[in-house]
């Protein structure tokens, strides 16, 4: 008798669980209409799921198989090419900015060579790489106001450094070519002659800066700018140059950088229809600058 009992108290309690799993599945009368229609709609998806996944086998079956190894040898040659006209480029970098105490203007120049080597041979990485250094360096502007000095560096460096650490960062900014201005200035004047638009767009990041600062030494670097614009082949150094001629204040070095252009124009490589809207741009700007010198 306990026996039966106990088997019908289990059957009892099997029949009270079963609903329960049922309303899991169907929302019940309380439960808002969103939810439920939320709760749907997933069902729906998860339905269509394994036919959206098979549509996209099918897809993908179409398309040519490229085995991985041939993959990774075009990725490595690729790499490796990249690297020897990359690797270069940055020893000559560093030699650029070792002139004038470690190396000899001759060595300067060779630097240079091999910088707008590498720069013309390689793709856009290479270019953007070689582009990446200068920036750095140009980049040094932004100290010139501060005293690079002992004290300076013992604040700045790590506390556990070392005298000798120390002193070598002072002599690296003593010596270095292009934490001075004219080792800036001509570091400016080598994008001039790059000159593409990926030159042109560093030249004008840079413009960007020195123009937010009014002191002499950035008037250099400014001036600087404005006549390595005048001397790219690209479009697009033209329409930073129009810009500062229209809303500078003291716009008389893009003026001249203009009139570089006005000469090497109708030579250039851009459509006759840009250089007769340049052409007009340019007159606009040379016929308001001798009104203004007139008048004056």
């Amino acid at each position: 008798m306990a026996g039966k009992k106990s088997s019908s108290k289990k059957g009892k309690q099997a029949a009270k669980k079963k609903p329960a799993k049922a309303s899991m599945k169907k929302p019940s009368a309380k439960e808002p209409a969103k939810k439920a229609a939320a709760r749907a709609s997933k069902s729906k998806m998860n339905a269509k799921a394994p036919k959206a996944k098979k549509a996209t086998a099918a897809r993908g079956s179409m398309l040519p198989k490229i085995p991985a190894k041939s993959v990774k040898e075009v990725d490595k040659k690729l790499v490796e090419w990249r690297k020897s006209l990359m690797a270069p480029a940055e020893r000559a970098m560093i030699e650029f900015f070792h002139y004038p105490v470690a190396k000899n203007r001759g060595e300067k120049q060779a630097a240079k060579r091999v910088i707008v080597e590498s720069y013309l041979k390689g793709d856009e990485v290479v270019k953007q790489f070689i582009l990446f250094l200068i920036h750095e360096q140009l980049s040094r502007a932004a100290g010139l106001r501060a005293m690079h000095n002992f004290a300076h560096f013992r604040k700045a460096m790590p506390k556990e450094a070392e005298a000798g650490e120390v002193r070598k960062a002072v002599y690296r900014t003593m010596f270095n070519y292009t934490t001075s201005l004219e080792g800036l200035t001509e570091l400016i004047e080598f994008l001039g002659e790059l000159g593409d638009e990926g030159a042109a767009k560093l030249l004008s990041y840079h413009l960007s800066y020195y123009s937010s600062m009014d002191n002499p030494a950035h008037g250099i670097l400014r001036s600087a700018v404005a006549d390595a614009l005048g001397e790219c082949s690209c479009a697009y150094a033209l329409d930073v140059l129009i810009s500062q001629a229209k809303y500078g204040e003291r716009p008389g070095r893009a003026i001249y950088a203009l009139s570089l252009w006005e000469k090497k124009l109708p030579k250039s490589k851009l459509s006759e229809k840009e250089k007769k809207e340049y052409s007009r741009e340019i007159a606009k700007i040379m016929g308001k600058k001798e009104r203004h010198e007139y008048y004056r």
